[in-house]
């Protein structure tokens, strides 16, 4: 039996395919990108491409909210996430057109954007602090992965399952956010916390019941953060149902439309991402913690501003 982290994103969330405009080109950040065979099951990299280096693009998915570029570099190809370009090209959903709009940075009112991770995570945590923090943990121990996964011994998990993927089980965990319940996953980049995302569970047969909830949660986090910059719209023939009429769930669960918020705080890299979004009768709302600088120290993010004049 072959586990893979499909298993993980079947408990709280959907891969999408986005109609949008694919960029011919992308440029990778100030750290190196690790091209992997298979967009967002974690396994050994078949290649890393070196920070600045720019390479075409062939196609492009999202996954677990986060945007995959499949890219060729030298003689391979495969795909890279879009938290290790340089952060104007980066291409999560609806995150283009926030970008520039986001040119003339607006400062919160009544509020400072301070955010060093969320429920006591902190960005460059380590694994081994991260398991540390007291939240509910889906797998408490290896052992325990192998016992409700089926397996008759740790011995043969390991036999089925790679070490990336049995770290992955061991992240995930159970939140809340305004008392919703909340599936959290952590990505580590170089055994350092870069991002956390949130999967908003919400027993509801009723796709509004979740625009109520983005809303619910957006006024919260503007309390605390000061006012995001937002793209909340729905298309034709939908438009007259924003952005809580009758059929506005369904419609986001059409992929007609999508609702989207982003709080960028300082350091310049650090953000709050809101996002309800859909596709083929699925809906789907995700909280999700970003640092873009994980593994920079100061001096490192002065040289790489310096680079930019």
């Amino acid at each position: 039996m072959k586990v893979s982290l499909y298993i993980i994103g079947t408990i709280w969330c959907h891969s999408l395919v986005w109609g949008q405009e694919i960029p011919d080109s992308v440029t990778i950040g100030y750290v190196k990108a690790t091209m992997r065979k298979d967009f967002a099951v974690p396994m050994k990299g078949i290649d890393d491409v070196p920070p600045g280096t720019t390479v075409p693009v062939l196609r492009s998915r999202v996954v677990r909210g986060t945007r995959w570029y499949q890219v060729g570099y030298i003689d391979k190809i495969g795909w890279i996430a879009d938290f290790t370009l340089k952060s104007e090209e980066t291409a999560t959903p609806a995150l283009e057109d926030i970008r520039r709009a986001l040119s003339e940075k607006s400062k919160p009112t009544g509020a400072i954007c301070e955010m060093e991770g969320v429920k006591g995570f902190k960005f460059g945590m380590t694994r081994k602090e991260a398991r540390s923090v007291k939240v509910d943990w889906r797998f408490q121990s290896v052992e325990d992965i192998a016992e409700k996964m089926g397996f008759t011994s740790v011995e043969e998990l390991h036999q089925n399952t790679n070490e990336e993927t049995i770290s992955g089980f061991l992240e995930i965990h159970n939140v809340a956010f305004a008392r919703y319940p909340a599936k959290g996953l952590l990505h580590f980049v170089n055994d350092s916390l870069m991002m956390i995302p949130y999967g908003i569970e919400l027993e509801t047969r009723n796709n509004n019941k979740y625009i109520v909830v983005y809303f619910e949660l957006k006024s919260v986090l503007e309390d605390k953060y000061g006012e995001p910059k937002s793209k909340e719209y729905l298309s034709y023939p939908y438009e007259k149902y924003y952005p809580q009429g009758d059929k506005a769930g369904d419609a986001i669960s059409y992929g007609k439309g999508e609702y989207y918020s982003i709080w960028k705080c300082p350091p310049e890299n650090t953000e709050i991402q809101l996002h309800l979004f859909g596709d083929n009768n699925d809906i789907s709302l995700v909280l999700r913690y970003l640092d873009r600088d994980y593994d920079l120290s100061e001096e490192e993010k002065r040289k790489a501003l310096l680079k930019e004049f």
